[in-house]
């Protein structure tokens, strides 16, 4: 990208992208409430509209791996949300990240960098695995416990 203007959107936009979404951790600060709220929702409509206007600009420049700040969102929403509605709110997060993939001409296993298997960890940690007794988090906190520790005998 040589074209000075271009750059200094990207930048603006990005700056706005980071207050934006400090301004959703700092009035929502974790862990996630029962229920939304009218500053929950609103810092989140802002983030996301946001992140949408970002891979716009981004996308219609031809800015490469725009698609992969939408995990700011991401991040959001999985921390913030009350824990019933995380899933139903990943769904629409992932398929903007999956559109946006799509129009820059990434192959769509590029949007499976949102949710590596290793960060489940994260959600177990936090509570967020409370699926029932035979969740993935209880599979892999049991699978934890018995293993022997590496290197010793």
């Amino acid at each position: 990208m040589t074209d000075t203007a271009q750059r200094a959107g990207i930048i603006g936009l990005c700056i706005l992208l980071a207050v934006t979404n400090s301004v959703t951790w700092l009035t929502n600060p974790p862990p996630a409430r029962n229920s939304f709220t009218r500053p929950f929702f609103l810092s989140h409509a802002a983030l996301a509209a946001v992140t949408v206007v970002y891979l716009a600009y981004a996308i219609s420049i031809g800015f490469p791996f725009a698609f992969m700040l939408v995990s700011y969102l991401l991040v959001a929403w999985v921390f913030q949300a009350p824990i019933r509605f995380v899933p139903s709110g990943v769904v629409p997060i992932v398929v903007i990240a999956g559109v946006a993939a799509y129009a820059e001409g990434q192959s769509l296993q590029t949007v499976w960098y949102l949710g590596p298997p290793h960060r489940l960890g994260r959600f177990c940690a936090l509570g967020h695995g409370a699926l029932g007794p035979e969740s993935a988090c209880a599979a892999r906190t049991r699978s934890r416990a018995r293993r022997p520790p590496s290197g010793r005998a």
